[in-house]
């Protein structure tokens, strides 16, 4: 047994009527409350065990002489201290202030000569208790610190922190707690390596229950894991973390339990999927399917919506919201304003093979990165060979080269040259089999650029429309695909982003 002073004391010395500690805690109430003693043994008013025949024997076993109490023998007697009485009285204690911001509670009243009260000590809501809970006073001595409560900072955790806390009299960090004391030190650090900040983060400091700064990292966009290599064009098959703001577009059955994996998106924020309005636009109604019908996948490199070698790496979610323009007509206006805003029921966890891509709303930058040639970044499960029933069961990749807007028209067909609008569209891809087929709709075309060293692709376009073959298959691999143009949309895209 451990007693309040550090002192070791074999168990078997606990509660047995004999002072063992120095400092006479293993017989006290504390520590003899909830001790049961034998059938044979007489139980003292503290707690303690001492031989049956101790009852009125005229002599003190107890320690608090609980056993030879007038009110239990029903006489006064001679009675016969085990040891020699002290020469001067032991000084009874003082009930002690109630703390401020709190209070405590008699606990018991012993009337012993080592222990007078033990006292619980409670604090009112948003202050904190420094110090042991329950008080004793020993031989009229309170201890020499006392309770005390201190007001307390409630610490919401961000997911993009990492903290660290210390009190101001230690250097030694420790795990922080929900609800930290006054005085306390928050060092705070970005969660590698899906966050980062370009400015090194300040101390958090509790004072009189606010802290002084509340920090937040930005989330890492558009950076590819170390391992991942360029890509090989005509659609080479992925790795994982290849493009891993990739999302897959999931229509539910609800009969079968099964998901179908219908268009691709891209992952903005851990909530924010941005995607093609016509993947959820039902031409007969002209109206947006129900949003239950649907679900989305971010992480995963099989189409299939379960697959045993994703399950490390999926996250999966139900679909709460999708917004489309307001003006979105699908086919009547040629696939005009093709952008809807997903948002998940839950929200995706950044992981090594899950980061939101890069969004730019800067038009010298965009210009920049949009000039014929230059290749940006696509994928998706879509058809490989432009037939029904070709759709890629791995993610597939592909670097499709710019074409601006005149280029686009001379490269696309007179009839299908209306669902190219210069005020929304981009186009990208080559006549040599480059391009993206169904099931490819909605994913993303990014493209790469190195800002202070650290290579990011951001997200310029957002595949709508491309046309089929002159025999009316499916897909045509020998023709320019169109994008939704991101920068025409900031507007709508910033009333629900929020990186």
């Amino acid at each position: 047994m451990k007693c309040r002073d550090g002192q070791m004391i074999p168990k078997e010395q606990r509660c047995d009527g004999i002072v063992n500690c120095a400092d006479g805690f293993d017989e006290t109430v504390a520590a003899c409350a909830e001790l049961r003693c034998q059938s044979e043994q007489f139980q003292c008013e503290y707690g303690g065990c001492v031989d049956g025949q101790a009852q009125c024997n005229g002599t003190i076993e107890c320690i608090d002489g609980s056993d030879e109490k007038v009110e239990l023998c029903g006489r006064r007697i001679l009675v016969r201290p085990t040891t020699e009485p002290p020469t001067t009285a032991v000084p009874r204690c003082e009930l002690p202030k109630q703390p401020l911001n709190g209070s405590y509670s008699v606990v018991s009243e012993t009337n012993t000569t080592q222990t007078d009260y033990v006292l619980s000590y409670t604090c009112d809501p948003g202050f904190k208790l420094v110090g042991h809970s329950t008080v004793l006073c020993i031989e009229g001595t309170w201890p020499d610190k006392m309770p005390r409560c201190v007001q307390t900072c409630q610490l919401m955790k961000h997911p993009s922190i990492v903290y660290e806390c210390t009190e101001e009299e230690t250097e030694k960090p420790r795990q922080c707690n929900v609800e930290e004391i006054d005085g306390t030190i928050v060092k705070t650090s970005c969660r590698k390596p899906n966050y980062y900040s370009p400015v090194e983060l300040p101390y958090m400091h509790c004072q009189q229950g606010m802290w002084s700064s509340g920090p937040v990292c930005t989330a890492e966009c558009g950076t590819l894991p170390p391992e991942s290599t360029p890509l090989v064009l005509r659609g080479s098959t992925a790795k994982f973390g290849e493009v891993p703001w990739h999302v897959g577009i999931y229509l539910k059955n609800p009969k079968s339990k099964k998901h179908m994996q219908i268009c691709g998106g891209s992952l903005i924020s851990n909530t924010i999927v941005l995607s093609a309005a016509h993947c959820f636009w039902n031409e007969n109604t002209q109206r947006l399917e129900d949003v239950t019908n649907y679900a989305v996948a971010v992480g995963k490199l099989y189409r299939k919506w379960y697959h045993p070698d994703d399950e490390p790496f999926a996250q999966k979610s139900d679909i709460s919201e999708i917004v489309v323009p307001k003006l979105y007509r699908g086919v009547e206006l040629y696939y005009k304003n093709d952008i809807a805003i997903v948002i998940a029921s839950r929200p995706f966890e950044y992981k090594l093979y899950v980061v939101p891509v890069c969004l730019d709303f800067n038009e010298e930058f965009s210009n920049i990165q949009l000039h014929n040639g230059n290749r940006g970044k696509a994928a998706g499960f879509g058809l490989t060979t432009g037939m029904r029933g070709s759709e890629s069961p791995v993610l597939r990749v592909i670097n499709l080269p710019y074409e601006n807007y005149e280029s686009c028209l001379n490269l696309t067909s007179p009839a299908l040259s209306r669902y190219i609008t210069y005020d929304d569209k981009i186009c990208a891809g080559s006549l040599d089999g480059e391009a993206l087929c169904r099931g490819d709709s909605g994913g993303g075309l990014a493209f790469p650029s190195s800002i202070s060293g650290q290579r990011r692709f951001y997200l310029r376009g957002i595949a709508s429309t491309s046309p089929p073959t002159n025999d009316q298959t499916v897909c045509n691999t020998h023709a320019l695909t169109s994008f939704t143009s991101v920068i025409k949309f900031e507007k709508f895209i910033k009333a629900y982003w929020y990186p």
